[in-house]
């Protein structure tokens, strides 16, 4: 389909016309022309003109009349048994035309982005513009060449902060979430992995520990049977010792002394009882037990 520019004189070329038999008309008449602008069916222009050319094609001339209406127009033959081809354009706005067609560039009115509808003015925009220049200029100036450097250098927090709402996105993000727990749960299991790591490295820890054996362990606490029930029932009882204490005595009170530490609970020396009273006997003769001095 050809574009029209909107209400702009067009000239081109309609035909061939043919009649009943398929002969070449050369005398068909500007009047049996018809145009169509949007399915609308209606006469061409006065000032219209149809001239043939060769081999019953003819040129028309239209004074852009025809084409005042945006959309798709249509030139046809009215003319009895006489036939010819339709003509059809597409009128589009001036501006359209000459920037598909010439060098204009296309006007375009910006009224949503990403699907939503777009109220401020150009106005707005340069205004908006000018602020992002000035910030990217200051940001040029405090951090150096920011564009093409690999890294910038914050060093002055003035201006800067975190917004509670973005603090408790982070927050509570559940994947935030779940990474601290799962580097909590293995915290135990890599520590312990190191420390055993670093004892074992170091000598103090052996990398295995040896299997118990019975004799080393009786070797170790001085214990000649593997019975230790045995051991502890072949000490004499509390009774035992008293009874072998009270024979001793009696059968030599002399031969039992005692180193007095204490009297009354007050700590005593060699001078609390003289060098020579340091000692006493106990004597069970008699019936009867008493210290008397050695």
């Amino acid at each position: 389909m050809n574009l029209a520019k909107q209400s702009t004189a067009k000239t081109f070329l309609v035909g061939p016309v043919l009649d009943a038999d398929g002969v070449a008309k050369t005398d068909e008449v500007v009047a049996s022309i018809k145009v169509t602008k949007n399915g609308s069916v209606g006469a061409v222009d006065a000032e219209d003109t149809l001239t043939h050319n060769h081999t019953g094609h003819y040129v028309f001339v239209s004074d852009g009349g025809d084409f005042d209406t945006v959309g798709e127009v249509e030139f046809s033959l009215n003319s009895g048994t006489n036939a010819m081809a339709p003509v059809k354009f597409q009128v589009v706005p001036a501006n359209v035309y000459d920037s598909v067609m010439g060098t204009d560039v296309l006007d375009v009115s910006l009224t949503q982005v990403n699907g939503a509808a777009q109220t401020a003015t150009l106005d707005t925009i340069k205004a908006e513009t000018v602020l992002i220049v000035a910030d990217t200029g200051e940001l040029q100036t405090n951090q150096g060449a920011w564009a093409t450097a690999t890294s910038v250098t914050v060093s002055d927090k003035t201006g800067f902060s975190l917004a509670s709402t973005g603090a408790d996105l982070i927050l509570k993000s559940s994947t935030f979430v779940q990474a601290i727990a799962a580097a909590i749960n293995e915290l135990a299991t890599y520590g312990l992995t190191a420390l055993n790591t670093l004892l074992v490295t170091t000598g103090i820890k052996a990398a295995s520990v040896p299997a118990l054996v019975q004799a080393d362990v009786r070797a170790a606490v001085g214990m000649a049977s593997a019975n230790l029930d045995t051991q502890l029932a072949a000490l004499p009882t509390a009774t035992e010792v008293i009874d072998e204490f009270e024979t001793q005595s009696q059968a030599d009170p002399t031969g039992f002394h005692v180193n007095v530490k204490e009297v009354n609970g007050t700590a005593q020396t060699a001078s609390d009882l003289g060098a020579d009273k340091k000692y006493f006997g106990v004597d069970l003769s008699g019936g009867n037990t008493y210290l008397k001095q050695l």
